[in-house]
């Protein structure tokens, strides 16, 4: 009986070595892959395989970084992932098997945001902000902005804020675009800007010097006169 239980004993022994080297999953990366939303998931980077479930079903979900700026593209190397499984699931390297390539290059899926449309918040921002100080006021696109390549997510056009800035021929207004909650970049836009208010204008030419007695009458009168174009209003920076 001896040498049959130390033939079982071994026999044990070899099976529960077997077990330990059988990887826990199977991970085989995409070599590219288009990030649909703010956060790229290992489930999008890879082909995933294991037969425990619950494993594989967290592994799918997984996340791993953030999805790259609109015109951008990372490199996800399997190194880095092996150590983020490690950190997040305990998943030691013998509990891996990889497959395919040794990188997966990301990139995010873009959409055009309209020059036009750009312009269009930056005019009603204008607008509203010159009828605040102007009974009359005119204000003309200088010039259409550019297209602006942004990643996926809610667009918002944001202007930023005109404030106390003085009134002069030429405003520019920077306007935020975000996807989402991810910044994009900020676009100036510059209007060419006229202006009118109550006042008194004269009823014919004055002397330098000479006493004005009835030769000024109530009416409206370019509040822009003398302005120069001026620089930039305030929160020009990007």
């Amino acid at each position: 009986m001896k040498p049959l239980l130390v033939f079982l004993s071994a026999l044990l022994a070899t099976a529960a070595v077997g077990a330990a080297a059988t990887p826990a999953v199977s991970i085989e990366l995409r070599p590219e892959v288009r990030a649909a939303g703010p956060v790229v998931t290992l489930g999008q980077l890879a082909r995933l395989e294991s037969v425990d479930l619950p494993l594989l079903r967290r592994l799918v979900d997984l996340p791993v970084g953030r999805a790259p700026a609109a015109g951008r593209s990372a490199l996800v190397e399997r190194e880095a992932l092996l150590g983020w499984l490690r950190r997040r699931l305990g998943l030691e390297q013998q509990q891996v098997e990889w497959r395919g390539p040794v990188a997966s290059r990301v990139s995010s899926f873009t959409r055009l945001v309209a020059g036009e449309d750009i312009a269009a918040a930056a005019a009603a921002a204008v607008h509203q902000w010159l009828g605040s100080r102007s009974p009359r006021s005119e204000a003309s696109l200088a010039g259409t902005p550019r297209d602006v390549e942004a990643v996926q997510g809610e667009l918002r056009l944001q202007p930023r804020a005109l404030g106390q800035a003085a009134l002069r021929r030429r405003l520019t207004v920077w306007v935020e675009v975000w996807a989402g909650e991810r910044f994009v970049r900020v676009v100036p836009v510059t209007f060419a800007v006229a202006a009118w208010g109550e006042g008194l204008s004269a009823a014919q030419s004055l002397a330098t010097g000479a006493l004005v007695q009835g030769a000024s009458l109530p009416g409206q009168v370019d509040l822009l006169a003398g302005a120069g174009a001026g620089a930039p209003l305030a929160g020009a920076h990007a």
